[in-house]
């Protein structure tokens, strides 16, 4: 499926009048220069205009009537977006001065202090329909989701190629958010077509859902939505703008994250098949040299022990830099000569920046 993006968004205040703008954003032809750390920085030459989440949902939610915030610093939000030639990236930023995490079951993030990113309909091909992200009792990202076949959890979207990171700062926390576009049913992007996005972001004060704001119209979105005609009316365009490849650095940082975070979950073969395509097609030896270092790793934790030694040969052949790779590539090298079969925490807490 081809789309030509604009996004579509509804936006409805306080009062129940309805307000159309429209956001101007970019895809890029090349791969963003950026990485999914829950750190906007790296977004600000790319996309820097924000557009408020500021919609109050009055509704009663899952049992809870829902209040107004009592003022920016308890709830107000932002968010960014734009796509390039393989990935919708959307950044959020969130103000709220109570941070509630991890207290809900699997499949309830909702009941935390969470930001929802929902799709509908007008992606026929889709695989998804939300994806939520929250934070663990450690900070660390909890992510989950639900298809349009109602599946919802983390290994389900993380086997899609979905990344993302809640990052929590003084004020209150950040979300990045990385979607393969094959996982919206979007094969390439041009000029044209549209789809609709809601945003909704989720309060919890005082042991309860408090709050809900969001971008579009208050639509049941539990599963594949039929569109309200006002929301699609409302969009946020995206323009053409050619960036050569020569002014990609880094273009490679986001397929090694999500390399490493299929392997931390122990989805080796997925893990595998991004590793063997930054081999094949990077121009970049230390993009080369961190995924064969990956690659080796994710042999030995899968004991394929004689893939893994002559993986090894071909590395130690090759010139590398970084002392940190090379240490990892002798500490694996190590372990199988000393027992194959021992030292898997140790990989597993080292990782390849």
């Amino acid at each position: 499926m081809k789309v030509a993006i604009f996004i579509s968004i509804f936006t409805l205040f306080m009062s129940s009048s309805s307000i159309c703008y429209s956001y101007d954003t970019i895809f890029r032809k090349a791969r963003a220069p950026i990485v999914i750390d829950g750190d906007l920085t790296d977004w600000e030459e790319i996309v820097n205009d924000s557009v408020d989440i500021k919609s109050i949902n009055k509704k009663i939610y899952d049992g809870f009537k829902l209040e107004i915030p009592q003022d920016n610093s308890d709830l107000s939000a932002s968010f960014r977006c734009f796509a390039d030639q393989f990935y919708f990236y959307v950044g959020i930023v969130v103000l709220d001065d109570d941070l509630v995490v991890d207290t809900s079951k699997l499949g309830q993030p909702y009941l935390d202090d969470t930001a929802e990113i929902i799709f509908y309909n007008d992606l026929p091909n889709s695989l998804i329909n939300k994806i939520w992200i929250s934070a663990k009792k450690d900070w660390t990202t909890r992510l989950e989701g639900r298809s349009n076949n109602d599946q919802r959890n983390t290994p389900y979207i993380k086997k899609l190629g979905i990344t993302a990171v809640f990052m929590k700062v003084n004020s209150g926390y950040q979300i990045e958010v990385g979607i393969p576009l094959n996982a919206l049913g979007i094969n390439e992007i041009i000029n044209g077509d549209s789809f609709v996005l809601n945003i909704r972001i989720y309060d919890n004060d005082n042991g309860k859902l408090e709050s809900v704001l969001e971008l579009g119209d208050v639509i049941d979105a539990t599963s594949m939505t039929s569109l309200n005609t006002n929301i699609a009316d409302n969009k946020i365009i995206f323009n053409n703008l050619d960036i050569t490849d020569q002014q990609i650095e880094n273009q490679y940082n986001l397929e090694l994250y999500m390399a490493e975070a299929f392997s931390n979950e122990g989805d080796y073969i997925e893990s595998d098949k991004i590793l063997h395509e930054i081999i094949k097609t990077s121009n970049k030896e230390n993009d080369k040299i961190k995924a064969k270092v990956l690659l080796l790793r994710n042999y030995y934790l899968c004991k394929k022990f004689e893939q893994a030694k002559q993986l090894y040969n071909e590395i130690i052949k090759e010139r590398i830099d970084d002392s940190k790779l090379k240490l990892e590539a002798q500490m694996i090298y190590l372990s199988m000569i000393e027992d194959p079969y021992t030292h898997f925490i140790n990989l597993h807490i080292g990782k390849i920046k």
